[in-house]
């Protein structure tokens, strides 16, 4: 077993609720982290590189609205 099978997933909306509850200046990263039970490291790591997971997000986002008009051309054949 490697390193990366020991290693916890997130989801993407977890992620960016934490990125946006740290934003709004109020906490640091400790708290921030212990608000949603995960570890610090983590935490710190989603914010410093918040840049990515928008990015990620979106084309997640961009993705999924494309499977949908893929469907819906698919249904009026």
């Amino acid at each position: 077993m490697t390193k990366q099978d020991k290693r916890c997933k997130y989801p993407l909306d977890l992620k960016l609720k934490i990125i946006a509850y740290y934003s709004k200046g109020k906490v640091g990263y400790i708290k921030t982290a212990r608000a949603f039970n995960v570890p610090r490291d983590t935490a710190r790591e989603w914010i410093l590189n918040q840049d990515i997971i928008k990015e990620e997000a979106m084309s997640n986002q961009n993705k999924n609205s494309n499977d949908k008009k893929k469907d819906k051309r698919r249904n009026q054949l």
